[in-house]
């Protein structure tokens, strides 16, 4: 089972890109294959419909989005922004939405499984964003088999708890 994963953060600090990097970490631990991607590697514009119509999608576009075609499962985690999630996130997973490079429109995300996360300092560990992802990944036909939320983040993340949390979120692919 291939998995691709990134973190909706780009930020050099962000509790996300640790999180994601713990569940890589365990992913690989558990014998899967995985690749771990930093979405700040990929220049993605904001996307414009008239540029689209100009210029077609761009190469970091098609690189990204061919990535996703060829994966089973994407496991993303995100900050939780005013309770949704990040400009970032929404902008990669529109243009990867997008007709181009063989695949047709939403065809990029269909038949996918996922799991999503989120990590944040508060206690509420960013759970006010996981439904809003859930019903996005909806929309790209995509299935949530799993969600994790981390609280206290900055503590919580290296502690044994966080780290059954992700390896019970992976083994449901095994039951999805």
């Amino acid at each position: 089972m291939k998995i691709l994963m990134f973190s909706g953060s780009i930020r050099a600090a962000s509790l996300n890109l640790r999180l994601i990097t713990l569940a890589h970490e365990i992913a690989v631990e558990l014998g899967h294959e995985v690749n771990l991607i930093n979405l700040g590697d990929f220049d993605l514009p904001i996307y414009d419909g008239d540029q689209e119509d100009k210029d077609g999608l761009p190469d970091d576009v098609l690189r990204l989005k061919q990535m996703i075609a060829e994966t089973d499962v994407l496991v993303i985690s995100t900050p939780e922004y005013n309770g949704f999630f990040p400009g970032l996130l929404k902008n990669t997973l529109d243009w990867c939405s997008r007709a181009g490079g063989g695949l047709d429109g939403r065809a990029t995300y269909e038949g996918k499984k996922a799991i999503i996360m989120a990590a944040s300092p508060g206690a509420g560990g960013g759970k006010r964003v996981l439904p809003r992802l859930v019903e996005q990944m909806e929309i790209l036909r995509t299935e949530v088999v799993a969600q994790v939320s981390v609280g206290n983040a900055d503590e919580a993340i290296d502690q044994t708890e966080t780290a059954i949390k992700i390896k019970q979120a992976l083994a449901s692919l095994e039951e999805a």
